[in-house]
């Protein structure tokens, strides 16, 4: 019996622990947010009214477009075989797996599985695993 009240007494502690987490941790938490966000809001509904004529288009798109011009300028999409064709590599050739290794930084980057393919035709191009930074869905390691 006093094995239960203990396991009882240490649900209840638990119990009451995590909801002291959620009000004195989380709660104020979330509040900043919100006010964070109400602040944003007021921001932009305050933007548009400044510039009447052709401006208020101009600062709201390029309001959000730094943060990600930046990242798509460091990054232009290139296609998989150009990718591959600008850093120096070592090749993979086996019955299974086919690819290359970057010698840059040593990442797996190209490997395709030579016996499956993505489709049931046979003439359909192999499963690719890995693909090269800087193409449309990079996938390495």
């Amino acid at each position: 019996m006093n094995d239960n009240r203990n396991t009882i007494l240490a649900v209840i502690l638990s119990g009451i622990v995590l909801i002291a987490w959620q009000y004195f941790y989380n709660m104020p938490q979330m509040e900043r947010q919100r006010a964070a966000q109400q602040v944003q809001s007021e921001l932009a509904k305050t933007q548009p009214p400044a510039g009447n004529a052709s401006t208020p288009a101009a600062p709201a798109t390029s309001a959000n477009p730094p943060a990600q011009t930046p990242a798509a300028a460091a990054a232009p999409i290139v296609g998989r075989d150009a990718a591959i064709a600008s850093s120096p590599r070592v090749k993979i050739d086996t019955p299974r797996l086919t690819g290359s290794i970057a010698l840059k930084g040593g990442r797996i980057d190209d490997l395709s599985l030579v016996q499956f393919r993505e489709t049931v035709d046979p003439v359909s191009p192999p499963i690719v695993l890995f693909a090269p930074s800087n193409t449309a869905s990079p996938y390495y390691a």
